[in-house]
């Protein structure tokens, strides 16, 4: 198989980015929908893809960075942690909306974002695992050793390196670390007890299945959807009410691909900055 060169303009979309974040495991079929809502993004300012930095400065937002979400939404933040977590928290405060209802309700049918085989298997506690990246900064091994006490199972991230899948089951039961290259939306349908981490979507995704997350790290350090989990969680759980007054506002920076007019949520998002960016 020839080489593929490193993309130049890592994008949602590209395929050289894909492959490059992913190795073998390939995007499932249907997100090209979500690819062409990159139109409401701004051109006028810088926005990218699947990365992360902090510019902390009072006066001036430096950039903005977004990753796709669920199949079904982007989510775009400033480069700032204090502002990111300061929009989550105002958007928890929303009135709920009927749009808001019907993107919760979206939620609950949304599907692995790789193809990945079914588990043909059910397990009543399942515990899905941060990536290798970041396994080791965010994981505190003795909670996940109570977990297995209770009866969980371990989900490693599909992406999971292979020294590093071999690290967990040498460090726990290996027979209660499942296939990292497993439907995890299945796991997840089947399950009674969700436990996740807050890099991950899925426990937003139980939690529009009528399911309680448990969360396995604390929601202020700054991981992809901390700032989202911190505010819409009381006591360290995720409560539907906050989750749904999330959804319901168009300045969260959440942009739904089911929206009536995604266009006002990307508008709404990126005004609250008017006046803020580097080169206004």
């Amino acid at each position: 198989m020839p080489l593929k060169k490193m993309s130049l303009n890592e994008e949602l979309g590209d395929s050289a980015a894909h492959f490059f974040k992913s190795g073998n495991i390939i995007r499932a079929d249907g997100y090209q929908e979500l690819t062409d809502l990159r139109r409401v993004l701004p051109k006028n300012l810088k926005v990218e893809y699947d990365l992360w930095y902090d510019m902390d400065d009072d006066k001036r937002v430096h950039g903005y960075v977004y990753t796709d979400f669920m199949n079904m939404f982007l989510y775009v933040r400033p480069a700032d942690t204090k502002r990111t977590y300061e929009v989550a928290l105002n958007a928890a405060e929303a009135p709920i909306t009927e749009e808001g209802e019907y993107l919760f309700s979206k939620i609950a049918e949304n599907k692995d974002k790789y193809a990945l085989p079914k588990s043909h298997k059910k397990h009543d506690f399942v515990v899905f695992m941060a990536g290798t990246n970041i396994w080791s900064k965010i994981t505190t091994a003795e909670k996940l050793d109570n977990a297995i006490e209770q009866g969980a199972y371990l989900k490693p991230h599909p992406l999971t390196a292979a020294p590093m899948l071999g690290h967990l089951k040498s460090r726990f039961p290996a027979d209660r670390i499942l296939k990292p290259k497993t439907s995890g939306y299945e796991l997840l349908e089947q399950a009674d007890i969700v436990g996740c981490f807050t890099n991950s979507e899925m426990g937003l995704s139980a939690l529009a299945r009528g399911k309680s997350p448990f969360l396995f790290n604390e929601t202020d350090k700054q991981y992809t959807f901390s700032a989202i989990y911190n505010a819409i969680s009381v006591d360290g759980r995720p409560q539907k009410d906050k989750f749904l007054s999330l959804l319901s506002s168009k300045e969260s920076g959440l942009i739904p691909l089911h929206a009536k007019n995604p266009q006002e949520y990307s508008d709404g998002f990126f005004d609250l900055f008017a006046g803020q960016n580097k080169d206004d």
